[in-house]
């Protein structure tokens, strides 16, 4: 008899830790990856594009990127090592693309990106900002 209120005991703290540790759970999910893809050499719009991506998020989204609501990816397309993805999102050259990883939606922001990052960044920074805010 002793053995088995022991047991029951046991299981019982065994589920409410099960229990409280669901309730607690801080497992952020993303809503958003940004992606900047690069060549090795770039121009002066192409590192525009990329420095103007960050401040935006910087400036606009530093709680959603430390907490992995949005994630930012620059990438190399030519290392070898981001070949897969740069097949999978058909890219070739400079590009900025924000996907929602649950539903794969993409955007692509490359030709805006070029036309007023560099020239306009106030521009850009602003409809980067409206974008992202429509799809988090």
């Amino acid at each position: 008899m002793k053995k088995e209120v022991i047991f029951i005991i046991s299981i019982f703290i065994l589920n409410l830790g099960s229990i409280t540790a669901q309730t607690h759970s801080t497992e952020t999910v993303t809503k958003l990856d940004v992606y900047y893809f690069h060549s090795t050499y770039r121009c002066v719009t192409c590192r525009a594009l990329e420095a103007e991506t960050k401040e935006t998020l910087n400036i606009f989204f530093q709680s959603e990127l430390h907490k992995g609501i949005i994630r930012l990816h620059i990438l190399n397309i030519d290392d070898d090592a981001n070949t897969e993805i740069v097949k999978k999102y058909k890219v070739w050259g400079s590009s900025l693309l924000l996907v929602k990883p649950e539903s794969q939606e993409e955007i692509n922001l490359t030709n805006l990106g070029f036309t007023y990052a560099h020239n306009n960044p106030e521009k850009f920074r602003l409809i980067l900002k409206n974008q992202i805010d429509q799809m988090i």
